[in-house]
């Protein structure tokens, strides 16, 4: 468990905090992996999805099968960023380099080690399950540092919340923990 948390914390040391713009609207992301997501889900959506149809992948060797829209989207940004390349030079943008942190850092998801710590190392309460504790951070004690985001869609995938509650808010940030979880690891810096 430690060995996680050291390897996320050498890499992130390692790494100077750079903000990555969309070359197709004003967006910005701290992580480039979140970059990449964005562009799949929000602005070459409906290509990729014409050819990853069925719930396999399509391409060759990849064993990554689902039927969510938004989950495609991620794995292709993620797995596949020579799909996403592609349609932005064949729109005459330059190509994203492969995402660094993604090499670097372990696999993040609300099941990752870094989150396998009980309780919260920031206030005494003790989240029953790593996605509640990821849920936990988010919304408690990270929830300020992403109130300049547009509070009725992703930023990063587009996935849409009803804006004005604070019920939609919360499902937006707990959204961000579960589903875009090397955004909230950025955050912990």
């Amino acid at each position: 468990m430690l060995d996680a948390v050291q390897q996320v914390d050498k890499a992130n040391s390692s790494q100077t905090k750079s903000i990555f713009n969309c070359m197709k609207c004003v967006k910005t992301f701290p992580l480039k992996s979140l970059l990449m997501q964005h562009i799949a889900s929000v602005h070459y959506a409906e290509q990729l999805l014409q050819v990853y149809p069925a719930q396999a992948c399509p391409f060759s060797s990849c064993k990554h099968s689902t039927q969510n829209c938004l989950l495609k989207m991620e794995h292709i940004a993620l797995s596949h960023q020579s799909a996403v390349n592609f349609l932005l030079q064949k729109e005459g943008h330059s190509p994203l380099k492969p995402c660094n942190t993604d090499n670097i850092l372990p696999p993040l998801s609300p099941h990752s080690h870094i989150f396998q710590v009980s309780p919260c190392q920031l206030c005494p309460k003790s989240p029953s399950s790593p996605p509640a504790l990821a849920v936990h951070y988010m919304t408690v004690h990270y929830h300020d540092q992403v109130d300049t985001w547009d509070n009725s869609n992703c930023q990063v995938c587009g996935a849409v919340f009803v804006t004005g509650t604070v019920a939609s808010r919360v499902r937006l940030l707990q959204h961000l923990a579960l589903r875009h979880t090397g955004l909230l690891v950025w955050l912990m810096e």
